[in-house]
């Protein structure tokens, strides 16, 4: 038996001596090899701010301010002050997308980089690859209100969208400034008999926000689903416990996300405290934990609402018999601008020999904006007044000040004019306001006031034939997501009679804007587009019109009336819309081993191209038998004469000689879209060599 015991202890003790040697060698090897991942980390990370802010240096990691968006997880400003890196973690298709930026210091974009990202290929990957026309129209941005989503990656690109947001916000925390608060419209189901429910018998005062009563408070609140955003208002009683929620979830998939809005899913929130006490509906992912987001936002607001001032109603035209706007106290601006001018006054402004005075107002964050636009003999505007005092101090209130509203003398369209980031509702409330004053002109002149709204008719409006000798010529630019074609018609003299354009492939709402008449009008009498002005927040589609514009007019000057295309556009036209996918993401693949890679027979010559800043980037690598690369020419010939056609200079092209892909090349400062685009073709071409 004793024999037997010491052929037991005997193994363990074995094993016991063998686990301390393996743990102390791992507890050697880590403490090597850790301070050289982390200085190799630290290099990494070093090296991305240098792309994403080129001109910054010395950059010192800021830890102690507060007030940062949810969404910033670091950031690190450049000791040269050329401006700052934020770091952001928000939610896509296939879960935390982390990405970095630059801001410069007059508070526009430089550059950015996605670090970490699960996106699906081929689709939500479009949004966030270096590169990309997502990322590319990202560069100087000083406003997301101007971003164009991708088609088909909605999910993705929210989540991008919400990652530059909170880089503006950062931004004017940073310099010292407050973020304005969100505030939410009601759902557009919400109507009385659905409060009622809840609120039997109850009276409301519209308050910014929400709703009050002496049952209870109703808060409004929203979420980027799947499709659309959902809108909520939650419902609280006077002791400020939720009683119900109505929400707007039409925008959802039908039968799968338009679930969120169903009771059986809505009542499980009366009584929670917390939005994440809800489980979510499986299969419809998204749009139910955009609920609970959206309930939770209101959670957080609540206070806010119970304690808000009244919210008027805007002031938008045309309206139907709607009352004067009530005259602001304009006296000196009417004597700088009509020095000894004299007025008669009639219902929304004043009218005289030297120009028409209109007033208008529109709901800005906290109070209703009065705005006054003088216009002169010629109907141009000449200055803008606004009353914004009822706005927040130092941040609403900037939409008062000259600064701004300068910027609407001698524009068209207040559309012209950028928001004020950090002060985007209020802003947004003078532009509202100037359009409305620009379209109501007619009638005040006239006397009339604010016009009635004119009856709908469903006959078209008859367009007069074209003379015999005008000539019409269909001409096709690349856009952002698609080829944009515009017909012009030229007169005899060459100069524009008409002009349709074809944007239905690019972004609603933003590209598609190219193909308003607010814009194409704009050409009508030129004889090419080179005076027109691109349309802020769809520079890629507005820039592909005036392209499109001047390639007809060059053709009709030379007597050809045959369809035209702008140089390289048609040849690579943008690929065809993805349906966005099934509310349920597919799991991720588990990782395999990759196999080996056998050298190739012999080297090979590869063409693959990347999206620029604005067009495509054509790449031609040659490979030897190793993979190294040999050659390298590159056209970057649609990008920016002197500064993105660098890239294409052997001066940088030679730097990629020698090595087997673009990863350990440095971007060009100041033209990092399109040698980034380089960088992204060169791996495309090596990924392709690796796999024939």
């Amino acid at each position: 038996m004793k024999k037997e015991n010491n052929s037991l202890v005997t193994p363990i003790i074995v094993l016991v001596l063998i686990g301390s040697i393996v743990t102390g060698a791992l507890a050697v090897t880590n403490k090597v090899t850790a301070p050289v991942i982390a200085e190799q980390q630290a290099k990494a990370a070093e090296a991305a701010k240098q792309v994403v802010l080129p001109s910054g240096s010395d950059f010192t990691a800021i830890t102690d301010v507060e007030g940062l968006p949810a969404e910033v997880i670091s950031v690190d400003e450049a000791g040269n002050g050329a401006g700052y890196v934020i770091t952001t973690e928000t939610k896509g298709f296939g879960g935390v997308i982390q990405a970095m930026f630059g801001i410069d210091a007059d508070g526009a974009i430089t550059g950015s980089k996605v670090l970490v990202q699960a996106e699906t290929e081929g689709i939500g990957s479009k949004v966030v690859a270096d590169g990309s026309p997502f990322q590319a129209q990202l560069i100087g941005m000083t406003d997301p209100a101007n971003i164009q989503a991708t088609s088909g990656a909605t999910v993705s690109s929210t989540g991008m969208t919400n990652a530059v947001k909170a880089v503006f916000n950062a931004y004017t925390v940073l310099t010292g400034g407050t973020i304005e608060a969100t505030v939410y419209a009601p759902p557009s189901n919400m109507t009385d008999e659905a409060l009622a429910e809840y609120y039997p018998g109850a009276s409301f005062t519209d308050v910014v926000g929400g709703k009050t009563s002496d049952q209870g408070t109703v808060v409004y609140a929203g979420a980027q689903g799947l499709q659309s955003e959902v809108k909520v208002a939650v419902c609280f009683d006077q002791n400020d416990k939720i009683i119900g929620l109505i929400v707007d979830a039409s925008g959802e998939t039908p039968g799968i996300g338009d679930k969120a809005a169903e009771k059986s899913f809505t009542d499980q929130f009366i009584g929670v405290e917390s939005g994440d006490a809800v489980d979510v509906i499986s299969g419809a992912t998204f749009s139910t934990t955009a609920v609970k987001d959206a309930v939770n936002i209101a959670i957080a607001n609540l206070e806010t609402v119970k304690t808000a001032p009244e919210a008027d109603a805007p002031v938008l035209a045309p309206v139907e018999t709607a009352a004067p706007v009530e005259a602001p106290d304009d006296g000196a601006l009417l004597e700088e601008l009509y020095p000894g001018v004299s007025f008669v006054d009639v219902p929304c402004g004043k009218t005289s020999d030297k120009g028409t005075v209109v007033y208008s107002s529109a709901q800005g964050f906290a109070s209703q904006i009065k705005v006054t636009v003088c216009f002169d003999e010629n109907d141009k505007i000449i200055g803008v007044s606004a009353d914004a005092s009822g706005e927040t101090p130092g941040i609403g209130t900037k939409a008062g000040e000259k600064e701004f509203t300068d910027k609407f003398v001698g524009v068209k369209s207040a559309d012209e004019v950028d928001a004020i980031a950090g002060a985007t509702v209020a802003s947004t409330a003078v532009k509202d306001a100037v359009n409305a004053a620009i379209e109501n002109l007619a009638a005040v002149k006239a006397g009339e006031g604010l016009p009635e709204a004119p009856a709908e008719s469903e006959e078209p409006v008859e367009t007069p034939a074209p003379a015999a000798d005008d000539v019409s010529i269909v001409a096709t630019a690349q856009g952002l997501l698609s080829q944009v074609k515009a017909t012009v018609t030229f007169g005899a003299d060459g100069a524009i009679k008409g002009l349709t354009v074809d944007a239905s492939g690019e972004t609603s709402g933003i590209g598609s804007k190219a193909a308003e008449s607010s814009f194409t009008g704009k050409f009508i009498g030129a004889k090419n587009a080179n005076g027109v002005d691109t349309i802020a927040g769809a520079t890629v589609t507005s820039t592909a019109v005036k392209d499109a514009v001047n390639a007809a007019a060059d053709a009709f000057k030379t007597g050809k009336t045959g369809p035209v295309s702008v140089s390289g556009s048609a040849a690579t036209p943008a690929p065809a819309e993805t349906p966005a996918p099934a509310e349920t993401p597919a799991p991720a693949e588990e990782p395999s081993e990759a196999p080996v890679e056998e050298p190739a027979a012999g080297p090979k010559t590869i063409t693959a191209s990347a999206q620029g800043l604005l067009s495509t980037v054509n790449v031609t690598v040659t490979f030897d038998a190793n993979g190294v690369i040999t050659a390298l020419s590159v056209d970057a010939s649609g990008e920016t004469a002197g500064i993105g056609s660098q890239a294409a200079e052997s001066s940088y092209t030679g730097k990629f000689i020698g090595a087997s892909n673009g990863d350990g090349v440095d971007t060009i400062a100041g033209a990092t879209v399109t040698s980034t685009a380089v960088k992204s073709a060169v791996n495309s071409a090596a990924a392709q060599f690796k796999s024939n």
